[in-house]
């Protein structure tokens, strides 16, 4: 699995409440050291835990529906 299946995978799991707290910091080490992820990753995370949702671009979006469609498969 690459990096970024392996972020995926982990952000669906944090989004869905089913990630522990070893699967969290290794999503958190991760991000930090992708740089091209980090910006959509904090979006995304804003996006779904906050009242407010914010303007995203067409990357991002897509990213969203991704995580999305694993979280609603599981």
């Amino acid at each position: 699995m690459n990096i970024d299946d392996q972020i995926l995978k982990l952000a669906v799991k944090k989004m869905a409440n089913e990630a522990s707290r070893h699967e969290l910091n290794e999503l958190d080490r991760l991000i930090k050291n992708k740089p091209e992820v980090h910006d959509q990753m904090q979006l995304i995370f804003d996006w779904w835990y906050h009242d407010h949702p914010r303007e995203i671009d067409n990357s991002c979006y897509s990213l969203f529906k991704k995580i999305l469609g694993r979280i609603n498969e599981g």
